[in-house]
């Protein structure tokens, strides 16, 4: 666990009980390298809830991503980037 991980542990107090299924291969490996599997399951259900929601807001702003890119492919950027500039 990385710094800002250690960051967003959040308080039990506002966690729920949840039981689940994880195929045992998973839990052994696990415990072998001394995972905490609570911890890393939640990490798990946090990460693909950040990677559905990013995918929804690519999908819902994919018209406005689509009309600025035509507009810099068209018109170019306001500035030029430093790395651009003879």
């Amino acid at each position: 666990m990385n710094n800002i991980e250690k960051e967003q542990v959040y308080d039990s107090s506002k966690r729920n009980p949840l039981s689940l299924m994880i195929r045992s291969e998973f839990i052994s490996e696990a415990r072998s390298l001394r995972l905490n599997t609570l911890s890393a399951a939640e990490v798990g259900v946090e990460l693909e809830v950040k990677k559905v929601k990013e995918a929804a807001w690519l999908s819902e702003n994919k018209p406005a991503i689509d009309v600025y890119n035509k507009r810099i492919n068209q018109s170019g950027t306001f500035l030029k980037p430093i790395w651009l500039a003879d």
